[in-house]
């Protein structure tokens, strides 16, 4: 069985089913969080999925992402912050077997993930995610709405 993002996706929403928000694929702050949620805490944790190795090293030329998170756990901070709290990698059993001292790792394996380091927490803020999210989901379904117009009637 070939293991992918949507894949692993569904592994992390049945791991965390008591989360306030447990969104994939949403564009929020460095990009696009493969999986983003927001614990009762208010904390708010992003899981980058990678299934390949090259993907993952690909991963390192988003270098303002990378820069910003490094930054966040040097000096931390309490202020509302529009970064998440923690920052997570996902990957097959074995893919990578270390990170960057600010992420942590889990590994899939048989629809199942195993914490092989757990996330630091970057900073103590606690941003209000509803408008955000609701910003984010407005304008999928403004993209998916006029993408399915545009075919409907023939436009280009």
């Amino acid at each position: 069985m070939t293991i992918t993002e949507k894949r692993i996706q569904f592994a992390i929403y049945y791991n965390w089913l008591g989360v306030v928000y447990m969104v994939p694929n949403i564009y929020l702050f460095l990009g696009e969080a493969d999986m983003f949620m927001v614990r009762p805490s208010g904390y708010a944790e992003e899981f980058e999925i990678k299934c390949s190795l090259a993907d993952y090293k690909t991963d390192f030329q988003k270098g303002r992402k990378h820069s910003k998170l490094k930054i966040l756990e040097e000096h931390g901070g309490g202020k509302p912050i529009r970064i998440p709290n923690r920052f997570s990698y996902v990957v097959p059993a074995g893919l990578v077997t270390s990170v960057p001292s600010y992420a942590g790792l889990f590994w899939y394996a048989d629809g199942r993930l195993l914490c092989k380091k757990h996330p630091p927490l970057l900073h103590k803020g606690k941003w209000n995610w509803d408008a955000q999210i609701a910003r984010s989901f407005s304008r999928r379904h403004a993209r998916l709405f006029f993408a399915e117009l545009r075919k409907e009637k023939g436009w280009t």
